[in-house]
């Protein structure tokens, strides 16, 4: 959540007294750690309810009398989710929207402003999206593809799916094509819905393809010979889920598209 421009920066062009200006810097960065703290658990209750979901049905003694090391590895093992399927595509939606929605609200106790609230809906909308359709893009692709190798007679699907690499090619595409889709849904939606005084459109930034690194690994893997494919991604997401959500509720209008 930084920025390359100082919140001095940013008021500098209003007509506030100097006082005024400094409390709302102060309530901006109060709002920021309530986003974060907020995102986080916003994180948790969605990870927690997609391991229920991902685990369900699942009966095991984690909890090993006299062996503490058995014990941490039976949980460090049972807390781990598989992203893989319906029930992966849940866990992602739950734990990125959890965030967006722990963010917003917690923000909220101190930011009262209804302009920025607009910003912090925009960006959640955003982001929410952002998730919701690439990764079901990639998870009907996959699908797609699996299911037409098994009753088609062209060879190039059953091609695909026999080959790691081109199979993961044609997902990041669906995953690509799901990006291009999501950012029209957005801005579509925040423009005619949730502002219409302004307007503006987002882009893709860099950061925002993390939340889909689960999604890029196996293109990864088929270069690396199953080397990402070893990285504990049930552990890496969440957090990535927070940083990403948090944005949503730090979000002010006082930025550069509106001090001029």
């Amino acid at each position: 959540m930084n920025t390359n421009y100082s919140q001095k920066d940013l008021y500098k062009n209003f007509d506030y007294p100097a006082n005024v200006r400094n409390k709302i810097i102060a309530r901006d960065e109060k709002t920021k750690k309530r986003a974060l703290m907020g995102a986080a658990l916003g994180t948790l209750a969605g990870y927690a309810l997609a391991l229920a979901i991902n685990k369900k049905g699942v009966k095991k003694d984690i909890f090993v009398k006299g062996d503490v090391k058995k014990t941490l590895k039976n949980i460090y093992d049972f807390t781990d989710i598989d992203y893989e399927g319906l029930k992966g595509y849940f866990a992602m939606v739950s734990q990125s929207c959890g965030a967006v929605i722990g963010s917003i609200l917690a923000s909220k106790t101190i930011d009262k402003d209804k302009r920025n609230e607009k910003e912090k809906i925009k960006q959640g909308i955003f982001t929410a999206n952002n998730v919701i359709i690439p990764a079901a893009t990639a998870k009907i692709t996959e699908w797609g593809i699996e299911k037409i190798s098994k009753n088609s007679s062209l060879s190039v699907f059953k091609t695909i799916n026999n080959s790691k690499l081109l199979k993961s090619v044609v997902i990041l595409a669906g995953l690509i094509a799901g990006l291009g889709v999501s950012l029209s849904v957005s801005n579509t939606i925040n423009s005619n819905i949730i502002d219409k005084e302004h307007k503006t459109q987002k882009n893709i930034r860099p950061k925002d393809l993390l939340v889909h690194i689960d999604d890029v690994i196996p293109v990864l893997a088929s270069f690396k010979e199953g080397i990402f494919s070893k990285l504990p991604l049930g552990r890496i997401l969440p957090f990535i889920y927070c940083f990403i959500g948090a944005e949503s509720g730090a979000k002010t209008y006082y930025n550069k598209e509106h001090s001029h």
